[in-house]
């Protein structure tokens, strides 16, 4: 743990420091549970109404005013790069204002949408002591069910059925299309990605309570989790979505791969009963939704599909090196931000995006890159592989705590948001996507922090290390 965040709890008793870490973490859960929810509120009751796109931002920003009012801050190296890389947008978007006369207020959005939840990834970790983050956990497990049972209606029903409704109050949304009568799953969000990003966040919960021993597990009944994982495979199996095909597998995959690091026998043979169970779960998907899960083998199967998939992975990793054309100022930093271009047109100042302007690719390391220039662009895309090596480093120190410390959420939680975090669509969807990534990469951080704390099932005590001072 730092030392100055221990400082801080010797200026106060710490039955109030520890309230106030209670007091910070519940509305983080609180933000948590708006971002998986809002898009609901949005398609269901309030379609056609853009001021709910940022809802989630209120409980975020009480949550942030709240812990810098008490002090909460992990001070570090986090805090520090994050700060820095905050002052080079914000540089760069002033000298786009003036010497590319871009407008300010799209400004404004676009650095939202760059950096409004990158705190979350110094203000979360030191509010998250072991019993926040299990009660994170206990309700993150009791949502799986539930969110999974609407995602496989949602794949049940035709594309055109109220349940498939999107945001803009249409009923038959083409992002949601897998083929014509078959739609892809978004569950309670507005959009397929977020869903699919949160299946493999979910998958990793479920992957890391597998790899506890049943006496320090969120719920104590394998009935429950073996329902969970159920629900999990059943609903990724059937999204006729291969992101959340993907990141559930990654998730996965980073399960095994911290058995074989722990080497423990027991482990490995429990949790390779798990692994031996998917294809039963995948058998079942196929039995009550067969067309579905065909649909899905197709698009990973055929040759068009793997052309295609061939070559959006190759852009979206390496195509700011090659796709772009060199420019010091770039575009403008809200190109391709939908909230941004929105704002650009209600203000009278489409020129950037007419249909003579030129090309604003669909991925978020290009398109960064082309918004804002060849240097700050690359600096970014950059920032953000860098960070995706901390986050796995990190999640194999969590693994690796001695004891009880070690948490063994951390690394499949890693696999499953890295992805995301180097590649994925962070800015673009940054209202729903970000928080979500960010908010895992908090969590593993909140292991390292809280290392020296004892484990005991509820309530949790102080650490060792705060408790002396």
């Amino acid at each position: 743990m730092d030392t100055r965040f221990i400082a801080a709890l010797r200026k106060e008793k710490v039955e109030d420091r520890l309230a106030s870490l209670d007091t910070l973490a519940l509305l983080f859960t609180i933000s948590w549970v708006v971002i998986i929810t809002q898009g609901a509120v949005r398609k269901w009751v309030f379609p056609g109404f853009p001021i709910f796109y940022l809802v989630q931002d209120v409980p975020i920003l009480l949550a942030y005013i709240y812990a810098l009012r008490k002090g909460i801050v992990w001070i570090g190296g986090v805090l520090y790069f994050s700060i820095f890389l905050s002052l080079i947008l914000i540089f760069q978007s002033l000298l786009q204002v003036i010497f590319i006369k871009y407008n300010l207020l799209t400004v404004l959005v676009a650095l939202h949408h760059y950096i409004f939840y990158i705190p979350m990834l110094f203000l979360i970790p030191p509010c998250m002591t072991r019993k926040n983050v299990r009660k994170f956990l206990r309700m993150n497990l009791c949502f799986i069910i539930p969110m999974c049972t609407l995602g496989f209606i949602q794949a049940l029903s035709p594309r055109n059925a109220w349940i498939n409704q999107t945001a803009a109050g249409d009923q038959i949304g083409e992002a949601f299309g897998v083929n014509e009568s078959i739609a892809r799953s978004s569950g309670t969000f507005n959009f397929v990605l977020p869903y699919s990003v949160w299946c493999g966040v979910a998958a990793a919960m479920v992957v890391g309570e597998w790899l506890q021993p049943n006496a320090k597990r969120s719920f104590q009944s394998t009935g429950f989790l073996l329902a969970n994982s159920l629900a999990i495979c059943v609903a990724t199996a059937t999204s006729g979505s291969r992101t959340a095909v993907f990141v559930v597998a990654a998730a996965f995959i980073g399960g095994l791969i911290s058995t074989l690091v722990t080497i423990n026998i027991g482990l490995i043979v429990r949790f390779g009963a798990v692994i031996i169970a998917i294809p039963v779960f995948i058998f079942f998907s196929f039995l009550i939704a067969p067309r579905n899960l065909d649909a899905i083998i197709t698009r990973f199967t055929e040759e068009s599909n793997q052309s295609e998939m061939t070559n959006r992975v190759s852009q979206m990793s390496i195509g700011f090196l090659i796709t772009p054309d060199f420019s010091l100022m770039g575009q403008g930093m809200g190109a391709g931000i939908p909230a941004a271009e929105s704002v650009t047109k209600y203000m009278g100042d489409d020129r950037y995006w007419s249909f003579k302007a030129p090309f604003i690719s669909e991925w978020d390391n290009i398109r960064s890159v082309q918004a804002l220039g060849s240097v700050v662009g690359t600096f970014i895309v950059l920032a953000r592989y860098g960070t995706c090596i901390i986050v796995i480093i990190a999640a194999f120190k969590a693994l690796k705590l001695p004891g009880g410390a070690s948490w063994p959420h951390a690394v499949p939680l890693a696999f499953t948001v890295v992805p995301t975090l180097a590649i994925g669509d962070m800015i673009h969807s940054a209202p729903i996507q970000a928080p979500q990534v960010y908010y895992c990469a908090a969590l593993i951080c909140s292991a390292l922090l809280y290392r020296r704390e004892q484990y005991v099932p509820a309530p949790l005590p102080i650490t060792e290390i705060v408790a002396r001072a």
